[in-house]
Formats: structure tokens, sequence, C-alpha cells
């Protein structure tokens, strides 16, 4: 076949740069696909840097870096990403060789660059044996008992759990079933957070991907795969319920948007509900509040009204001050009020009573 005719092989570790970077720099980090080490070669696959003013992985940054790279306290990390090829020595003398120069180029302590060979494919257990790698306490994360790759993780993609921060690196995974459920983990925890620019990569990804009896182009780049899902998302919007559902597929693709539809729906209404019962518990509790003010306001005035009684009746007749307290103390405020008043204007005692009579009668 002539080299015309050849088709051009996809340059994955570009693609998974681009996921990466749209991901990733957000919170900081700066993510370098086909990283030139020196001024010639050799080139790593994907460079992640942290920020040189930052000594650790922030909360945010954890947040969106698979298991093993968040846990790593080394600052610079080097990826040799394995998408469609099989694990073998020379994947790790390829890596080894990465490190060793980087930190000679760089000036680099060793601790300061952490080297992770990332791995789609699952290796055959015998394979994970011939380089010593046994899994660790993380799914998907394997460490090497040989001394030239205990400080060089193995991520299986496959085995990598459903965690959201997981999911942009299981994307890649090898088996179709860990894909799918790494996309619609994408949409579920990380869709609304999404730029254009990465939902329409990540759609052009997911066409490439799972569309059924769509010819491989190619030439397949991550220009492409954002101008496609660019196109798919402007194409589906223009279509009726109707037409969608007469597509190759589309059904599928009706059902999918009702479930976003309804999952947005949810969320928006979440919003609304939390801010609708915000106002309203502020002005429930706003009345509730003046209204407890308003009863404990007039209990306090009907007690010091009930003691300038005494006291006035005390004063003029030299009467002990709680002589009349029990009958005074069912009274409600405006008897008090009242009583309060004529405290001053009788001239006995027995005048006063005659007077509170009546009203301890009515009650």
């Amino acid at each position: 076949m002539s080299q015309t005719n050849q088709a051009i092989p996809i340059k994955w570790h570009q693609i998974f740069g681009a996921v990466q970077q749209e991901h990733l720099v957000p919170v900081g980090i700066k993510v370098i696909p086909e990283f030139q080490i020196g001024s010639s070669p050799p080139r790593a696959d994907v460079l992640l840097l942290q920020q040189i003013q930052v000594t650790n992985w922030t909360g945010a940054q954890r947040a969106r870096l698979p298991d093993g790279i968040r846990d790593s306290s080394a600052g610079r990390i080097l990826l040799e990403l394995k998408y469609s090829e099989s694990i073998t020595q020379e994947t790790f003398e390829q890596l080894i060789g990465y490190l060793f120069n980087y930190r000679q180029v760089e000036n680099l302590k060793r601790e300061q660059v952490q080297g992770f060979v990332v791995s789609s494919m699952t290796p055959k257990p015998e394979t994970l044996t011939l380089f010593g790698y046994h899994p660790t306490s993380q799914a998907g994360v394997y460490h090497s008992s040989h001394v030239l790759l205990a400080e060089i993780p193995l991520l299986l993609l496959n085995e990598l759990s459903d965690e959201p921060h997981n999911l942009f690196f299981k994307l890649f995974a090898s088996r179709k079933q860990e894909k799918l459920k790494a996309a619609a983990g994408v949409k579920d925890w990380w869709l609304p957070n999404l730029s254009g620019r990465f939902k329409w990569l990540l759609d052009g990804l997911f066409k490439l991907w799972f569309s059924k009896g769509v010819p491989l182009m190619e030439a397949i780049t991550t220009e492409i795969l954002i101008e496609q899902g660019k196109a798919l998302q402007e194409v589906m919007r223009s279509l009726t319920a109707e037409q969608i559902a007469r597509l190759p597929d589309g059904q599928r693709l009706l059902q999918q948007g009702r479930r976003e539809g309804r999952r947005e729906g949810r969320r928006e209404g979440r919003r609304k509900g939390e801010s609708i019962g915000w106002q309203k518990g502020q002005l429930i509790g706003q009345l509730e509040g003046e209204g407890i003010g308003w009863q404990k306001g007039r209990a306090e005035t009907r007690q010091l009204a009930m003691k300038n009684i005494c006291r006035t009746l005390t004063l003029r007749f030299n009467i002990p001050l709680e002589q009349y307290d029990k009958q005074l103390q069912p009274l409600d405020l405006a008897a008090m009020e009242k009583l309060n008043d004529l405290a001053f204007t009788v001239a006995t005692l027995a005048e006063f009573e005659r007077i509170l009579t009546p009203h301890l009668t009515q009650l």
C-alpha cells in the first residue's frame, strides 16, 4: 500500500494532553503535550507542571487529578501514555531516560519530579509480574518492587475508580464500558463547569468513539475533534425532535437529551428552591421574630405595670409591696394599665379593692 493510501495514525497522546489541558489549566496546572526535553529529542508524551509558587497540590488541583498523581509530593509530573500499545521494557526505559534528562536540564532534585506510566489497556498478569508491579489500596494504581521502577507508579485506566477526580483520565480506558461510565460521569459531575471549547472537544471525541458505522478519518487531531463537536451541537440545535428521532441512533440521542434536560432542570430547581426557600424562611423568621418580640414586650410591659401599681399602693397606704401580687398576676396588660392610673386617684385602699374586684370576677 502506498504512503498516500495509508491511514495516518491518531496521536492519542496529543488528544489526551488537550483534554487534560482544558481540565487542569483552570486550577493552575500547566500541561505541555509532547514536552521537549532540552534543545533536541527525546520528547515526553505529556508533562504536568505545577505552578512554581505552590509547594503542594492545592485542594482545587487534587479535585481534578487522578489517584496516584494527586498523592504525589512532586511538583512536576512526566506521563508516558500507552493508549493503543502494550507496555514493554522499552516503555520503562524511555521514561527513565526522560526523567534523568529532564532533571539534568532543569537542575532538579529527584523528589521534585516523578514519572508515571499511564496504560489504557490492562497488561497481562505475567507482564505485571515481570516488572514487579502489584496493586495498591487505590484501584488502578500499581507500584513496583523493582529497584529501578519503585518511584514510577503504573496507572491502569480500566481499573481506576469512578470518582469524579479520575474521570478525565478514565475517558481513555480501552474498554468501551469503562469509557461509557467515564463519559456519563463527566456529564453528571463536570458538565456545568466546562467551557464551550471543552464541550466541543468532548463531543467530537465521543462521536469518534461511540458512533456506529462512522468510518475513521485518516487524520484526527484535537482541532478536528473540536470542529466536529461544534458542528454536531449546531446541527442538533437546528433539528426538531422528530428529525432527531429519524437519525441513526436518534432515539438514544433524544433520551440522552431528555436525561440531561431533567438533570439540569433538577439542578436549576434546587438552586431556585434554595433561593426561594431562603427568602421565604427569612420572611417567616422575621414575622415570627417580630411576633415573639411583640409578645415578650407585652409581657414585660405588663410585669412592669404590676410592679408600678404595687409601689404606688405601698407608698400611698403603707402596705407590703407583695400584698396584691396574687390578685394582680392573672390580669392582662390593658387591666394593668387601667389599674395603674387608678392607683394614683383612689382615696383609700378599700376603694382600690372595689375597683379591682370586677376585673378578678371576669377571669
